[in-house]
């Protein structure tokens, strides 16, 4: 690179339209990647979204079968005492 403060007008014009080309260019890929960003951030919301609802229904359904599981046990219990005090009367 040379030295700025040697440079005539025609290499200062000439730096100043390579800069802005870079500058534009260092723009277009910044829009670029955010819009990448913005896409992967909507797409995270929606599968969070239906993480969420899954979670859900797998928490419903635990809470569910756990419920069945103790009434069974209850039923046992019952058919339990209500054998012993059969086999007691006979």
């Amino acid at each position: 690179m040379t030295d700025v403060s040697k440079m005539t007008k025609k290499e200062m014009t000439e730096r100043l339209l390579v800069l802005e080309e870079q500058r534009l260019t260092w723009e277009e890929e910044r829009n670029r990647v955010s819009q990448q960003v913005s896409l992967m951030q909507k797409e995270h919301g929606r599968r969070l979204a239906f993480l969420r609802i899954l979670e859900a229904f797998a928490n419903t359904v635990d809470t569910a079968l756990a419920q069945v599981k103790r009434d069974v046990q209850e039923l046992n219990a019952t058919f339990a005492e209500e054998n012993e005090q059969s086999e007691g009367e006979m």
